[in-house]
């Protein structure tokens, strides 16, 4: 029996039958929970993501071929094979797409990344890099800091297969290194790649985040730059008046100066950027005036040895665009003088 269909139906199961099309075409293995791909570098089209890990600060070192590394990749990584470098480091791995090679998804990166400005510091393939595929991996992730579920993520059954290449971009902001270490294997029958993927962008180590400063711990400080900015004293909303909680770092302040009699310090008030210039530089000297008042008045510290000083928001130590910026321009520092 013929059965016939109308329009209307054929035309509805024309578009059911496209997007089944659509979906078995979109689907891919899922990337590793809590992995993003990085804003600069991307991901190249049909790969998904094996490992994943991130931190906002750390020491590393990229990898500079040729490599000379003994024992298996055990061996410490030295300036004549590595690039020391320090600041947000990022290390992805992708996987796939089966059917392409790593040579052409390397070139991908390469060109993107050039395109955006990035030259070429260093490069390898396969014998040039001067090491086989596992001693490789030690020593790339042991580089750049990053940990694995799978002691070589980066598959490979022949040693010319190996690819690697560094790039630099160089800012006035900080300069940004590409590290990207890569092979194929088979993989049911299809040629599969993988990459790694490690972005490190130079920044300075984050200071001012030590919100309680001991005394020892400040004499330190002001023994190398004269100078300590505090965190740990509070003050409500547009308010000078000290919160209880800042009773613990004032203490520290007059065990510091009770350790070293001859000590006379500054207490400099310093606001962040919002809000009128005058009228900050009013809250920020009786803040300043505050603090010495209660070491005079808990303490016994001597009122010739402080000097309260405001100097409102024309001191910041980071931007007042952020919330961030603004809450470590907002503090104390005591300063020798």
């Amino acid at each position: 029996m013929t059965v016939k269909l109308s329009d209307s139906a054929l035309k509805l199961t024309a578009l059911s039958l496209i997007l089944l099309a659509g979906g078995a075409a979109a689907r891919q293995e899922p990337d590793k929970d809590g992995s993003k791909d990085h804003k600069i570098t991307g991901r190249y089209q049909g790969s998904h993501i094996t490992e994943y890990s991130q931190k906002e600060y750390e020491e590393v070192r990229f990898l500079k071929p040729p490599l000379d590394a003994a024992g298996n990749g055990s061996a410490p990584l030295t300036d004549a094979f590595s690039i020391p470098l320090a600041g947000r480091v990022t290390t992805i791995v992708y996987r796939g797409p089966n059917g392409r090679s790593i040579l052409e998804v390397l070139k991908n990166y390469i060109d993107r990344l050039s395109g955006a400005g990035f030259t070429t510091v260093a490069k390898c393939r396969g014998e040039e890099c001067g090491q086989p595929n596992h001693t490789i991996q030690r020593l790339y992730f042991r580089g750049a800091r990053a940990h694995t579920r799978d002691s070589e993520p980066i598959m490979s059954s022949d040693r010319d297969l190996i690819v690697y290449t560094l790039l630099q971009k160089k800012s006035s902001a900080g300069d940004i290194w590409v590290s990207l270490y890569g092979s194929e294997f088979q993989h049911g029958g299809d040629l599969t790649p993988s990459l790694a993927v490690s972005v490190l962008e130079t920044r300075p180590m984050e200071t001012g985040k030590m919100v309680f400063v001991d005394a020892a711990s400040m004499q330190e400080a002001m023994e190398k730059t004269g100078r300590v900015a505090l965190y740990g004293i509070y003050f409500d909303f547009n308010k000078s008046v000290l919160k209880a909680e800042s009773a613990k770092q004032i203490t520290e302040i007059a065990r510091l100066l009770k350790n070293k009699p001859s000590l006379k310090v500054l207490v400099v008030g310093h606001t962040d950027g919002k809000g009128d210039f005058d009228y900050n530089m009013e809250l920020s000297e009786l803040r300043a005036a505050a603090v010495t008042d209660a070491l005079i008045s808990s303490h016994a510290i001597p009122a010739s040895r402080l000097k309260p000083v405001g100097v409102g928001m024309a001191a910041p130590v980071d931007t007042n665009k952020t919330e961030e910026g603004r809450a470590r321009n907002r503090r104390v520092e005591i300063v020798e003088y």
